[in-house]
């Protein structure tokens, strides 16, 4: 820019600036500027041209400014000793700067590091909770699949020995009542009889007996793939 600017001048050079920056006006929500008149005017001054850019902006007096000004022309040992006041002010700030940043960090890091602990610790429990739960189920299946496997065969047992009754007693009560021909008929058939009945309750608690260990064999696996 020239030596002597104007507002407008001013407006141009910062609004082709926000331009090649992709920015706009209305999200600029304030602007700061010196008390110069061809800056500070409503109608022609830079001031003036941004709030018809954005009305809703808010401009107010740069406070430093002033003092800036009355700076240039103080005694070297004031302005020095201002220059001191000022570093010490800003190194304060940058130091409050870096403490507020490492409560920040240590705290985003004590948070993280109990966050991930309790999560692995719940996760082990809930691990730990889920296989003690699907072994004594599975235990208490095949206690269950064991009490079954004895009621059957207590249950093919007397099948075997009321078959075998009702055989004798069939054959006795023929006997009986019949020839000597019915008596061996009687006692042949009733033999046959009790040998096929034998035979088919054997062959029905061989089924039962492998069903059932096809059927624990099936419920161990799924409950390891389960617990896996």
């Amino acid at each position: 820019m020239p030596t002597r600017t104007t507002g407008e001048g001013v407006f141009n050079v910062l609004d082709s600036f926000l331009l090649q920056s992709r920015l706009l006006w209305n999200q600029c929500i304030g602007i700061c500027t010196d008390g110069a008149a061809s800056v500070t005017g409503i109608h022609s001054g830079f001031v003036g041209h941004v709030k018809k850019a954005a009305p809703n902006i808010t401009a107010t007096h740069c406070m430093i400014h002033r003092e800036a000004l009355v700076d240039k022309k103080m005694d070297a040992s004031l302005s020095e000793y201002i220059h001191i006041i000022s570093y010490h002010i800003i190194s304060y700030h940058i130091y409050l700067s870096i403490y507020l940043c490492y409560v920040h960090i240590y705290l985003s890091i004590y948070l993280s590091i109990y966050l991930s602990m309790s999560c692995s610790y719940l996760s082990i429990y809930l691990s730990i909770y889920l296989s003690m739960s699907c072994s004594y189920l599975s235990i208490y299946l095949c206690y269950v699949h064991i009490y079954l496997c004895h009621v059957h065969i207590y249950l093919c047992h007397v099948h075997i020995y009321l078959s075998i009754y009702l055989s004798i007693y069939l054959s006795i009560y023929l006997s009986m009542s019949c020839s000597y021909l019915s008596i061996y008929l009687s006692i042949y058939l009733s033999i046959y009889l009790s040998i096929y009945v034998m035979f088919i309750s054997i062959y029905v608690m061989f089924i039962s007996i492998y069903l059932s260990i096809y059927l624990s064999i099936y419920l161990s696996i799924y409950l390891r793939q389960f617990r896996q």
